[in-house]
C-alpha cells in the first residue's frame, strides 16, 4: 500500500484497524461482486490476522450450524423430487361406448389403473388448477375428471385430461367424451 495514507475509522478489536475494499462489475452472466478488509496498522507493524475474509466455516464444521444445510437439502430433495414426478408423469385415457378407463405411468411404467363402465358412470367435472402469472399474461390450468358410483355406492373420480391451458378447450373434451359415452 502506498505509503502516507490514513488509518481507517473502523476499530475490529484494540489490535488493528480495517480498510473495507469493495469491487463490482457488471458481466454478461453472474456480476462479481467482492468486499475485502484490509488492516492498517499506525505502526506499520505486521498483520497478527491468520485468516481473511474467504475463509468460512463449512456447514457443521468451525461451528457451523448443521440445522441450515438439512433444512435446505430437505426443501430441495422434495422440489427435485416432485419436479421429477411431474416431468415423468404421462396419463393414457380411453373413452369409448362401454366406459372411461384411465392408466397413469411414471416414465413408462404402470403406477394405477381406473375403470368406469357405463353402468357406473354419472358424469364428468372441469376443475380449475395451477394458475401461473407471467408478466401481464395470466394462464389458468384446467383438469377433466369422471366420475362415478363404486363398489357399494362410494364415489369414484380419477383425472382423464390434465394441464388444459383454456376453458373452451376443456368444455370441448368434455363435450366429446360425453359424445363417446351418448351421455
Amino acid at each position: 500500500m502506498p505509503g502516507g495514507l490514513p488509518i481507517s475509522d473502523v476499530r475490529k478489536s484494540g489490535d488493528y484497524y480495517l480498510w473495507r475494499v469493495s469491487i463490482a462489475c457488471e458481466l454478461d452472466g453472474p456480476d462479481f461482486s467482492r468486499r475485502y478488509d484490509i488492516p492498517v496498522f499506525e505502526t506499520g507493524a505486521s498483520s497478527t490476522i491468520t485468516e481473511g475474509t474467504e475463509s468460512h466455516a463449512a456447514a457443521g464444521a468451525g461451528g457451523a450450524p448443521l440445522i441450515f444445510p438439512l433444512v435446505f437439502i430437505s426443501v430441495g430433495g422434495l422440489i427435485a423430487g416432485w419436479g421429477v414426478f411431474y416431468l415423468g408423469k404421462s396419463l393414457r385415457v380411453s373413452v369409448t361406448a362401454e366406459g372411461v378407463s384411465s392408466r397413469r405411468f411414471l416414465f413408462g411404467f404402470p403406477l394405477s389403473n381406473k375403470l368406469l363402465t357405463r353402468a357406473t358412470f354419472t358424469h364428468f367435472e372441469i376443475d380449475q388448477g395451477a394458475t401461473v402469472q407471467a408478466g401481464s399474461k395470466t394462464t389458468v390450468y384446467y383438469r377433466l375428471y369422471a366420475s362415478g358410483r363404486g363398489a357399494a355406492k362410494s364415489k369414484l373420480r380419477f383425472p382423464v385430461a390434465e394441464r388444459l391451458s383454456s376453458r373452451s378447450e376443456a368444455e370441448l373434451l368434455k363435450e366429446t367424451f360425453e359424445t363417446y359415452l351418448s351421455v
